[in-house]
């Protein structure tokens, strides 16, 4: 009987800067119907949330009036990504920086966060590694770190050439991450 892979759920923010005081100004996720769900966050609720990088606007595009149009309370998102995602983990190709704008989230919506992360890159990586090529099975050796990291650089722009929308939105850039594991599943059967 054939083994089926699940496909994993992924995540990922836009945010105020890069900055260590920045703050999440959008989410999105994908669920197991393979469905992507997106917010943008107002921050005009959150008043301690003041930090803005112009630079930063113009890579996502995303200006503070639209948020304050547009954007639901940070509450809401909080709750809203309780209530579809709990026991679930979801993976980011930028851990660190996702995980802190989440807790920066709920933090400020004063909830407690009931899922988890993981790094996207590190499991595409080891489903890659399981991928064995013939001399790799005889050599007994496992792909060099660099040697992987050439190939997910490469699956990615593979991924993007797949994907419609500006880079550096949320669902855009979730949307490329299922465009990557679906690449990487594909190779693999």
């Amino acid at each position: 009987m054939e083994k089926k892979i699940t496909q994993p759920l992924f995540i990922d923010f836009e945010a105020s800067s890069l900055n260590s005081d920045s703050y999440p100004i959008e989410v999105a996720w994908s669920l197991e119907d393979g469905s992507i769900e997106s917010h943008l966050i107002n921050v005009h609720a959150i008043k301690s949330w003041r930090d803005w990088d112009p630079y930063a606007q113009d890579i996502h595009g995303i200006s503070k009036q639209k948020l304050f149009e547009e954007g639901k309370h940070p509450k809401w998102v909080a709750q809203r990504m309780n209530e579809v995602l709990t026991d679930k983990v979801l993976l980011t190709n930028a851990y660190e920086f996702d995980l802190d704008w989440c807790e920066t989230l709920f933090k400020a919506a004063d909830e407690y966060m009931y899922f988890n992360f993981g790094d996207s890159w590190h499991v595409f990586g080891r489903q890659l590694n399981q991928q064995s090529t013939p001399d790799n099975v005889l050599l007994e050796k496992s792909v060099s770190s660099q040697r992987l990291y050439e190939q997910l650089t490469q699956i990615s722009e593979q991924a993007w050439k797949k994907v419609a929308g500006k880079q550096h939105r949320a669902g855009v850039d979730v949307q490329q991450l299922i465009e990557m594991w679906t690449i990487i599943y594909l190779k693999g059967e």
